[in-house]
């Protein structure tokens, strides 16, 4: 409901109080209301403009912050150093040599089986081994196999290798055979930790495995198992570093939905305060308002009220009132923003130091080095969102 101007509760007062009363008491009584009644407009005058104040001031840093944080949800910084650690390139950030060390893998628990079996004549063990290594070689360059890596490297490559592992004779098949990559869930039980959706391996049933000469295995059980046994702790850690980045990348997402309703008021919220201003500028926004806000003087009296809530105002004052409820939204953003980033980088510091320990245990081989550098680097990232976050928490 809109207040009672001065002039017409001047009018008004004056009619209430004028009924037999003489030229003084009058005056006295309408001096007292009139008092009373102008520090109430001056205050409400005070209030209203202290709301364009704070709009003009800080409405393009609001616009700024919201701006900023919509854009690093959707490219955001941070996953620059995660992907080079996730990368298996020659210059991922673990100091990890993909190639040569899943070569190795293969090399020292399956090729050096086949090499060593004494109960095959040479000349079967030397063809064994030349065609068990193209088979290698065909996995390791197969472009299908290639694409898997971006889920887990690790897992695609065991999956290939355990599959043609898996039933892998000392036969002369052609071994420029294709490998097929196949959906059904041919391998054993056994060998369940790497029973994934996509698996390279010799089209062949279990009931085949089973149904085939056992004496024309070029691999045991043991040596197979060996070889999922010294991969199974990179399959273990890239899962949860892959785990850990789709969770982190799916909460933002999921955060920038939950806002996006409001990307069209805020991130224009400037750019309508000059249009309700009617100016070119957002500089020139304080100028215009201080115009329209200069009160009036009618026989002595200071017409607050008549100039706050003047038509001129009425979108500007929408638009300032919209304010506080609008910070509110932009801190309460970047706030969640700040903690999925803690979060992240946290679990990441803590999969990094289970390398770190894994690789000084001798299970795997990671560069500790490059780990420590890592971990400072993510250190110093997560020392920048808690620091914020501190920050935004004292602003409120």
């Amino acid at each position: 409901m809109q207040k009672t101007t001065l002039l017409t509760f001047l009018f008004s007062l004056l009619f209430i109080i004028s009924k037999g009363q003489d030229t003084t008491a009058l005056a006295k009584k309408l001096d007292f209301f009139l008092t009373l009644k102008q520090k109430e407009d001056s205050l409400f005058y005070e209030k209203e403009k202290d709301k364009f104040n704070v709009a003009m001031t800080l409405g393009s840093a609001l616009t700024a912050r919201w701006n900023t944080i919509t854009k690093n949800i959707e490219k955001d910084q941070g996953l620059a150093l995660i992907n080079k650690i996730n990368s298996i390139g020659s210059d991922n950030a673990l100091g990890f040599d993909f190639n040569q060390n899943i070569k190795g893998l293969i090399e020292s628990n399956l090729t050096l089986a086949i090499a060593n079996d004494k109960t095959k004549p040479t000349e079967v063990v030397e063809r064994t081994k030349a065609k068990w290594q193209s088979v290698v070689g065909r996995i390791l360059n197969n472009p299908i196999t290639q694409s898997l890596l971006n889920s887990n490297p690790f897992t695609a490559i065991a999956n290939s290798v355990i599959g043609s592992a898996v039933g892998f004779t000392t036969n002369q098949i052609d071994a420029s055979a294709s490998i097929k990559l196949v959906a059904a869930d041919n391998i054993p039980n056994k060998y369940k930790d790497f029973k994934k959706v996509f698996k390279t391996s010799f089209k062949v049933s279990t009931d085949s495995i089973n149904a085939i000469d056992k004496s024309t295995l070029a691999l045991n059980d043991n040596d197979i198992l060996n070889f999922a046994n010294s991969i199974k702790p990179y399959i273990d850690l890239y899962d949860e570093m892959s785990s850990t980045t789709t969770i982190f990348k799916t909460r933002l997402n999921d955060l920038s939905n939950q806002y996006s309703g409001y990307n069209s008021l805020i991130s224009t919220y400037d750019k309508k305060l000059i249009e309700y201003a009617k100016v070119q500028n957002i500089s020139d926004v304080p100028r215009k308002i201080e115009e329209l806000t200069k009160p009036k003087t009618m026989y002595g009296i200071i017409l607050y009220r008549e100039c706050i809530e003047k038509k001129e105002l009425d979108s500007i004052r929408l638009q300032a009132e919209k304010y506080p409820s609008y910070k509110d939204v932009v801190n309460d953003l970047t706030g969640k923003y700040y903690d999925i980033h803690i979060n992240y980088f946290t679990d990441y510091i803590s999969i990094l130091t289970k390398a770190q320990k894994s690789t000084n245990d001798k299970v795997t081989k990671f560069d500790t080095k490059k780990i420590n550098t890592n971990i400072a680097e993510l250190n110093k990232y997560l020392g920048v969102m808690n620091s914020a976050k501190t920050d935004l928490l004292a602003s409120r």
